[in-house]
């Protein structure tokens, strides 16, 4: 398990990361806030980039479903939903 994701729809990435709707994201998501595996995150900076840079190892520190949360992110066209933010912290 790990997280890919880009810089544009992740802005705060990797200390924070919007995981967006869908069964398979919505159950990955649960499936890391039960376990709290230590993971790495890779990210991506441009959408024209095909390199993915690797931002280190994380671990779970927090997460947050709270609507008022969740509409400070929202960006139409960019970010239009979230399911639920996780706060990560880097394992050295």
């Amino acid at each position: 398990m790990g997280f890919a994701v880009n810089r544009w729809q992740n802005t705060q990435a990797p200390a924070e990361i919007w995981v967006g709707p869908g069964l398979t994201r919505e159950h990955y998501a649960e499936i890391f806030i039960r376990d709290q595996p230590v993971v790495p995150v890779l990210i991506r900076e441009t959408e024209k980039e095909h390199q993915w840079r690797c931002a280190g190892n994380f671990r779970l520190r927090d997460h947050t479903g709270e609507n008022s949360e969740k509409n400070r992110r929202v960006k139409p066209f960019d970010v239009p939903a979230i399911y639920k933010i996780l706060f990560l912290e880097e394992v050295h």
